[in-house]
């Protein structure tokens, strides 16, 4: 039980840390940034240079981006409470399955209402992209898509060798 508690804590904290940064994105305000390249680790700005779009187009993106703002920062504030509070149970000393179903069906709800609001995002900047931009983002899905089995195994691949190594 021990293992299976520790593994899915740590899944908890790989996927929460995964989230938040793409979400919340890292802070480029110049001391990290020359640490992180040009654009971070930020997938949005990264997302941006790479379909180099117009400065119009950057004036429509910069539009849709205020018309969310609000929505996104309520939203992603209050997600980051709530995986604090996930966090917070799945780590306390005495198991409480209630607590930690609570705290997941929080962290659900957020992470639902942040996918629409992406959604909605990404439509109205579909709208205003050229095909050869569309065809950019199309061959950038298409090498996450082939990285997100990848990462889960390498990450559990780490695990079963720190298991491995402590449990001998």
């Amino acid at each position: 039980m021990n293992r299976m508690r520790l593994g899915f804590a740590v899944l908890v904290m790989v996927i929460s840390l995964a989230a938040i940064g793409f979400a919340a994105g890292n802070d480029q305000s110049g001391a990290n940034c020359w640490k992180q390249g040009k654009h971070g680790h930020e997938p949005f700005f990264r997302l941006i240079h790479k379909l180099q779009l117009t400065d119009d187009q950057k004036h429509e993106v910069a539009g849709i981006l205020q018309q969310h703002e609000n929505n996104l920062k309520t939203n992603m504030k209050g997600m980051v409470d709530a995986r604090k509070q996930l966090i917070d149970a799945v780590t306390s000393e005495t198991y409480n399955e209630a607590a930690v179903s609570q705290a997941s069906q929080q962290v659900a709800t957020y992470q639902e209402q942040l996918a629409l609001i992406r959604a909605q995002i990404v439509g109205q900047i579909m709208g205003i992209l050229t095909q050869e931009q569309k065809s950019t983002i199309q061959a950038m899905k298409t090498k996450m898509d082939a990285r997100m089995g990848s990462f889960v195994d390498d990450r559990f691949a780490h695990l079963d060798k720190w298991i491995a190594k402590h449990s001998q």
